[in-house]
């Protein structure tokens, strides 16, 4: 699976290279320089995610962790996302009467909330909103994150968390890495949670329910 996920971005690198040994005018040696760079960086993610999964699934334990206001890291990585939209033109609604704390690692949690936050946008469509609602019952924080896209096909719903296992973006062949909800999940099981992903009752949508222990 790795490899499989590797070799388009190395060929599209090899590629654009090989092109810049041919005479080109400007524009297209721009061009492909640009193919270059985007596709090294999408490899070297591709790599960092696979180096902090596998990190993550060799722990047994949290390292050292402190209280983590959930309320301020969820509109932290709210504001990180909205400010590279780049005009998909997306609103996000943010239910979070109360500001939980959590005992945990905040690098760990900002990425699995992230992750969950970039899951929903990509699935959304131009002009659509994403709600996010926190809430706190039995000593439990409940954060909930509804999208308005297609949803989760049904031959899908099993694998959703399997690394490495992806669905094509709603107007693309595109699909992401495989590891970004594979990842969230070990985060948050490792803080002694879980995290669920399902379609809304009504079809209008994805649902995505993570539950913490509260201090």
């Amino acid at each position: 699976s790795m490899t499989l996920e590797m070799k388009s971005p190395i060929a599209g690198i090899r590629g654009a290279s090989e092109l810049l040994h041919e005479e080109l005018p400007a524009e297209k040696r721009t061009q492909f320089l640009n193919n270059i760079k985007t596709e090294s960086v999408r490899l070297q993610n591709l790599v960092d995610q696979l180096l902090a999964l596998s990190s993550l699934e060799n722990r047994t334990k949290l390292g050292a962790p402190t209280d983590v206001s959930m309320g301020s890291l969820l509109r932290r990585v709210v504001k990180q996302h909205q400010s590279s939209l780049l005009g998909k033109d997306i609103c996000f609604e943010i239910d979070a009467r109360e500001d939980p704390v959590v005992s945990g690692e905040e690098f760990l949690l900002e990425t699995a909330l992230s992750n969950l936050v970039q899951n929903a946008i990509d699935f959304s469509p131009s002009g659509g909103s994403i709600a996010l609602i926190l809430r706190i019952d039995d000593q439990e924080l409940r954060l909930t994150i509804l999208d308005e896209g297609p949803g989760i096909p049904d031959y899908a719903l099993e694998r959703i968390f399997d690394r490495f296992y992806s669905l094509p973006r709603p107007n693309s062949e595109h699909k992401s890495s495989g590891l970004g909800l594979c990842f969230a999940r070990e985060a948050i099981e490792l803080h002694g949670g879980s995290l669920g992903l399902k379609n809304r009752g009504d079809r209008s949508g994805v649902r995505a329910d993570l539950i913490l222990p509260q201090l």
